[in-house]
């Protein structure tokens, strides 16, 4: 998904939107964190990581601020740094 995909789809339903990014990239998010805290998370620790990865994605979002492309490394970036601070 781009990001003019989603700004799209954001100013018609922010839910939809939201929806839409999560089910695109659940496994993604859900493979950085696996990878990050499998040697000492439980699955919940795991699970938790990846709502707040969404979480901070959603609220971090701007419509207005161009990505230019795809928001994997948008999101990549967060997961990456939400699951690090997890592991510390």
């Amino acid at each position: 998904m781009t990001d003019k995909e989603y700004r799209d789809l954001y100013s018609k339903s922010k839910t939809e939107a939201q929806n839409a990014l999560f089910y695109e990239y659940i496994n993604y998010v859900y493979a950085i964190v696996y990878n990050k805290l499998r040697s000492c998370g439980t699955k919940e620790d795991i699970e938790e990581c990846v709502s707040d990865i969404f979480s901070a994605v959603f609220l971090s979002y701007d419509d207005q601020n161009n990505l230019n492309g795809d928001l994997k490394g948008f999101i990549g970036t967060i997961a990456n740094r939400k699951a690090i601070n997890r592991f510390k």
